[in-house]
């Protein structure tokens, strides 16, 4: 269900790796693009080499600007069950790895107390990349998922 409410939010986008439930596959980011991807495919993405997580989903989205291509990631870690600091800091983890141009925590349970205080008090911002390959501030999308639909979580 995550696979395709992302995939419909970025359908006009181009990829340079459409999403990908990743958490099956038991092997790091690293290692799995360097089996998929050689050269300047391999090359423009960001981080590529020190990427030894295991996020739930990736994608790789691709930006063409006047003057060069820019690669960006998105990331999401999904979890069944109420939402403790731990899941919070894992998501916020492989979004900073990253630099993720959006990062993504989606949930079906509660958050904690503590992470509802992490998120009213900007705990969950992180290095991230704009489409044009550059570092800027960005915070985690926090998702829950009720009644079939999911809602942004925006303030407590």
């Amino acid at each position: 269900m995550i696979l395709e409410w992302l995939k419909n939010k970025f359908r006009d986008f181009d990829f340079h790796l459409p999403f990908l439930l990743f958490h099956d596959l038991h092997i790091s980011v690293k290692e799995y693009l360097m089996s998929h991807f050689a050269g300047n495919e391999l090359t423009c993405i960001p981080y590529y080499n020190l990427l030894t997580i295991e996020p739930d989903i990736i994608g790789i989205l691709k930006f063409s600007n006047a003057t060069n291509v820019a690669c960006c990631w998105v990331v999401g870690e999904a979890k069944v069950k109420n939402v403790g600091v731990s899941d919070f800091r894992q998501a916020m983890f492989f979004a900073q790895m990253t630099h993720a141009f959006e990062g993504y925590l989606f949930y079906d349970g509660e958050l904690s107390k503590d992470v509802k205080t992490l998120l009213k008090n900007g705990g969950h911002s992180y290095d991230g990349m704009n489409r044009y390959g550059k570092k800027v501030t960005k915070y985690l999308i926090v998702m829950q998922h009720r009644n079939g639909r999911f809602y942004r979580i925006l303030s407590f």
